[in-house]
């Protein structure tokens, strides 16, 4: 159902609502208010939007600037074409560029970070901007730790963490590597390769093991990429007291 209120240029539906924008976007909400002389749609009610590339953004209340090609949303989750997705409070996505802004930004992303499917990789922040296909989130924390107890208590906290889609990496400017919420090494920039990667040279999972007569460990292994079947893995363990064990593997 439609209502037309001509004094006013206004239109109200009633129900599910369809919308098709620029033939590029697929809108789907209930219950919509659309100022004719204003160029702005708007509802209160949950709302999903899908582009050509099927890109898909989900908010509990929209509003649309069709003259700006803005929009406004509350509760936003966008899911993008590579498994990603971005949760946030508030925010707004610029259509004709697909430029996504926001504040209290989390960001799940593939969940096959270093070969394990049971890892939940993550990136929380402050606030977003999302364009050209980096996302770059301020004061920010990643780890691919699962919300669980057996999960490897470390983090990598950051003034300013890059996503690069495109390049496939993951940037830090000031970062810090925490083992149980305790920072452990300082790095000024720091990179590693995002989780759609299968295979390149970096520093793999760090791990904190514990040992009866060596006491507790930090072990960082890296990992080098030779050619396309050689590779080597360098895995050097601080111990309490001083002591550094150095293993290498070959394959």
């Amino acid at each position: 159902k439609i209502d037309y209120y001509k004094k006013q240029n206004q239109i109200i539906t009633i129900g599910e609502t369809f919308i098709n924008i620029q033939k590029k976007y697929k809108m789907k909400s209930k219950d919509i208010f659309f100022s004719l002389n204003e160029k702005k749609i708007e509802s209160k009610y949950l709302t999903s939007v899908i582009d050509n590339l099927n890109n898909e953004i989900i908010s509990s209340s929209f509003r649309y600037d069709h003259k700006l090609d803005l929009l406004r949303g509350t509760n936003i989750e966008v899911s993008d074409n590579d498994q990603n997705k971005y949760f946030l409070k508030n925010g707004m996505v610029k259509l004709r560029e697909f430029v996504l802004l926001g504040k209290d930004i989390k960001v799940i992303l593939r969940n096959d970070l270093f070969g394990n499917k049971e890892n939940e990789p993550k990136i929380k922040g402050n606030s977003v901007n999302y364009k050209n296909d980096k996302t770059t989130i301020t004061k920010g924390i990643f780890t691919s730790c699962k919300n669980s107890d057996n999960c490897p208590p470390w983090s990598i906290t950051s003034k300013k963490i890059i996503h690069d889609k495109k390049k496939k990496e993951i940037h830090y400017k000031d970062a810090w590597l925490r083992i149980y919420n305790a920072p452990v090494l300082y790095f000024p920039k720091f990179f590693h390769p995002d989780p759609s990667v299968d295979r390149r040279s970096g520093l793999l999972q760090p791990r904190l093991n514990n040992s009866n007569v060596l006491g507790s460990s930090l072990n960082l292994p890296y990992f080098h990429v030779i050619s396309p079947n050689k590779d080597v893995t360098f895995k050097p363990t601080m111990f309490d007291d001083n002591i550094y064990m150095f293993q290498n593997e070959y394959r």
